[in-house]
């Protein structure tokens, strides 16, 4: 590390004013503090003032569907303007909602640890009987803003009704148990970040439902001009993360997949020697460059939910950026390119 870096640094964090965003941002904070000791600099939480950004352009707007509003983007536009004036050094976004062109003089220096990256189900209150969405009624109520996850509710569960929800965490919990909604949708990570485990009715795991890009990861960015933000950052930055990620968003970016398109995937390491390609859940014991990657990726037809082409891509974890070039290449070759015109009349049309 930058022996410019002492006890006595300081470096300003720019949060959203969510209690979501400010348990992620004290949750990158001690990453930080953690990492910083173990190559002999002591920092605490008073090393890094926080920054709140109030009512975001997201936050703001609750009745207007997030993939309506240009989706990606609209709660990090706020925070980054606020590094680029330097008011801040650092900003702690959740990776999906950052868009996959970077923004010009900032960087995204650490991904940390990926989160659960399944979607949960929480039931209201009066129909925890029912315990899966399976079993909920014919004609219940289910409350999302995702458009990937309309889409594959519509398929796999096409008895339910799906409405729209927004607000954070609270709010949703709140319009929950107050409003029409029978069950809503979430991502766990988000709820096991608030220690709302208990909250949970069922778990949507990520190889038959899937995940939008990124879910579960969080995007640590500075300016790419502050030597020692960037040299502090990369002590939290994790490798498997990283290309796991990154992979994902250029298969979204080389797709051309905004909130407007449905498209969802799934990334499954393993080692290379495993004949039998089981899934690595902990990292830790393993060599990015001793594992492969299989990258699943899904897209869906707007017009018509039941129509979803899905493809895999099986290759080296060291080539990230190529698989997921070629899984989104490969989706447009077997007729996804459509699905990604249909979601362009729809933007022209809004």
């Amino acid at each position: 590390m930058e022996p410019s870096i002492t006890s006595e640094s300081k470096f300003t964090v720019g949060t959203r004013s969510s209690d979501l965003a400010k348990v992620q941002t004290f949750e990158v904070i001690d990453m930080i503090i953690k990492a910083a000791s173990e190559k002999g600099i002591e920092l605490t939480r008073e090393n890094f003032p926080i920054f709140e950004i109030k009512n975001s352009i997201g936050d703001q707007d609750q009745k207007t569907k997030l993939f309506n509003m240009g989706g990606t983007g609209v709660f990090c536009k706020q925070l980054e303007q606020q590094i680029i004036d330097k008011n801040c050094n650092i900003g702690v976004h959740s990776m999906k909602d950052l868009p996959t062109t970077p923004v010009d003089g900032l960087v995204v220096v650490a991904i940390p640890d990926l989160k659960a990256r399944d979607d949960v189900v929480i039931l209201k209150s009066s129909n925890k009987e029912y315990k899966t969405l399976d079993n909920l009624p014919e004609g219940s109520k289910v409350g999302t803003s995702s458009l990937r996850r309309i889409c594959t509710l519509k398929k796999k569960h096409p008895h339910l009704e799906i409405l729209d929800i927004r607000g954070n965490l609270n709010t949703r919990f709140r319009k929950l148990e107050e409003e029409e909604y029978d069950a809503i949708i979430l991502a766990k990570a988000g709820v096991v970040r608030l220690g709302w485990e208990d909250k949970i009715d069922q778990v949507l795991t990520k190889s038959e439902y899937e995940y939008p890009p990124a879910q579960g990861s969080l995007a640590v960015q500075c300016r790419e001009d502050d030597p020692a933000t960037i040299e502090l950052l990369k002590l939290i930055d994790n490798p498997f993360s990283r290309r796991i990620v990154e992979a994902e968003r250029q298969y979204l970016k080389t797709l051309e997949g905004g909130c407007t398109l449905p498209i969802s995937v799934n990334a499954h390491v393993y080692a290379k020697d495993d004949e039998t390609k089981a899934e690595i859940i902990n990292f830790e014991d393993h060599k990015v460059e001793n594992c492969n990657l299989i990258l699943t990726g899904s897209v869906f037809d707007r017009n018509d939910f039941s129509n979803c082409l899905t493809h895999s891509v099986d290759g080296d974890l060291g080539e990230w950026i190529e698989l997921g070039t070629k899984l989104a290449n490969d989706l447009r070759d077997k007729g996804a390119k459509d699905f990604v015109l249909q979601a362009e009349e729809f933007k022209k049309e809004e």
